[in-house]
């Protein structure tokens, strides 16, 4: 009982679970849309404030906003299964990503950073409205996933690709996120080139989780209430982040070295990386090992459920046929009737009642092995019933006469009937003493002879009369 209780209660808390998970997807659109919007208002409204939050920082280039402003309208388009409209959009999303790396790969300009805006606040920005190359990827990666998502549905892998998608998000907006509190510019700006505005990076890390609840919620919720490309996802962010820290690290290593000279060089950003990869490696390997180990842990109480279920219901068919066999017993042995169970072959009793014992005046002892056909009076003991019951299941046979051990004859009526216990086919005869109905029987014919006797003296008698 407590196993179903359990599982019951773990169904109960996956659907809930899925539950949470859709709507933080939701969440993560909405505040994705949100970001975007009132980036976009600072743009038009001219107000700084809301575009690079401090007079120091890079702003959030216009298509970057209006990027943020249709990530998040696909993210909460996904979950009420707009697929065209949300793979249209994530389209845009993934166009204006790839053109801005192209610019930086092919030094061109593409005429589509000041397409929709003419900036006015260009602070650690290398061409005037261009987003950073670490925002153009990541936006490439968002674009893809919702056209993805769109296109490949029904795929089987889809939810594990939409998943890697997010952690790849993630680990770049946390990286970029973390080089601002360490004061580290190489975390969220690549060379000289545009630097990526701090709460871009906070997007990101919104988006990132978005994407991967998203595929969490699309995927298959097993036993162990954890979706089984987790492991996979802790690698690729551990692993992105790791690496980031270790370039920016290195690039700081570098400027100081290239100051002071090589002997204030040290192997910090080795050791960072060298760590961080372990750290990842085995922060998966762990989780992979929970998973696993939950699985098993579910595998067992699900094991014991169908043991547990197998038990009760041998228990219970043995506790029905121990309660049958009562009854069976009470009504055998209670029986008035001589009740015995032979062999169809050899006619030997195999089991009778009391009333048997009491009928023929034998023993139960005596009566177990002996042949029923020793019961019969007659002057052939004539196997035709005992083959009528072996071969039409049963037979009724009216008035044959038995004989009692003491020599006594009486008559009795029989039923046999041929039925199976266990394995094997056997005889059931009820005999029963009709003595006492053959008496009454010939009680009433002698009273009617009796009867009719006395009409007809009485009508001697008046015929008589009327002569005289």
């Amino acid at each position: 009982m407590s196993v179903e209780i359990d599982v019951k209660s773990s169904l109960k808390t996956m659907r809930h679970f899925k539950i949470s998970l859709t709507q933080l997807v939701v969440t993560a659109g909405i505040v994705s849309f949100i970001l975007g919007t009132v980036v976009l208002l600072g743009w038009y409204s001219h107000n700084p404030r809301l575009i690079q939050i401090n007079s120091i920082f890079v702003p959030m280039q216009y298509n970057t906003a209006l990027c943020f402003f249709l990530s998040g309208a696909v993210l909460i388009l996904l979950q009420i299964k707009r697929k065209n409209i949300s793979g249209l959009l994530g389209s845009v999303v993934l166009l204006i990503g790839l053109i801005t790396l192209l610019e930086y790969i092919f030094g061109i300009d593409l005429f589509l950073d000041q397409l929709f805006m003419e900036h006015y606040i260009t602070v650690h920005t290398s061409t005037p409205g261009r987003m950073a190359p670490n925002t153009a990827l990541c936006f490439t990666l968002t674009g893809f996933a919702a056209l993805y998502y769109a296109l490949f549905y029904r795929q089987r892998n889809m939810s594990a690709t939409i998943g890697i998608v997010g952690a790849l998000i993630f680990g770049l907006g946390l990286v970029a996120f973390t080089g601002y509190f360490l004061n580290m510019e190489a975390a969220y700006g690549w060379g000289k080139l545009t630097r990526m505005a701090i709460h871009t990076a906070a997007g990101f890390i919104i988006i990132g989780f978005g994407y991967i609840f998203l595929s969490w919620s699309l995927d298959k919720v097993t036993t162990s209430n954890l979706p089984r490309w987790l492991p996979l996802h802790v690698l690729i962010v551990g692993l992105t982040f790791t690496i980031s820290i270790w370039q920016a690290f290195h690039v700081h290593e570098m400027k100081i070295t290239a100051l002071f000279g090589s002997e204030f060089a040290s192997f910090s950003d080795e050791g960072i990386l060298m760590f961080g990869v372990l750290m990842s490696v085995a922060l998966a390997i762990s989780i992979k090992m929970i998973m696993i180990a939950r699985l098993r842990i579910a595998e067992a109480l699900e094991a014991n459920k169908l043991y547990r279920e197998e038990f009760e219901e041998r228990q219970r068919a043995e506790d029905e046929l121990r309660e049958s066999e009562e009854k069976y017993r009470t009504l055998f042995e209670r029986e008035s009737d001589a009740i015995f169970i032979s062999d169809p072959d050899t006619f030997k009793i195999i089991e009778a009642n009391e009333a048997t014992s009491i009928m023929y005046g034998y023993d139960k002892d005596e009566l177990i092995g002996m042949s029923c056909l020793k019961f019969s009076a007659e002057a052939e003991r004539s196997t035709d019933a005992s083959e009528r019951i072996r071969e039409d299941g049963k037979v009724s046979v009216q008035h044959r006469l038995h004989r009692k051990k003491d020599g006594t004859i009486f008559p009795v009526d029989i039923n046999g009937y041929a039925i199976t216990l266990g394995d094997n086919k056997v005889m059931f005869a009820v005999s029963k003493d009709i003595s006492e109905r053959i008496q009454a029987e010939e009680d009433r014919k002698k009273l009617e002879i009796h009867m009719r006797q006395q009409q007809k003296l009485e009508s001697i008698g008046t015929l008589a009369s009327g002569i005289a």
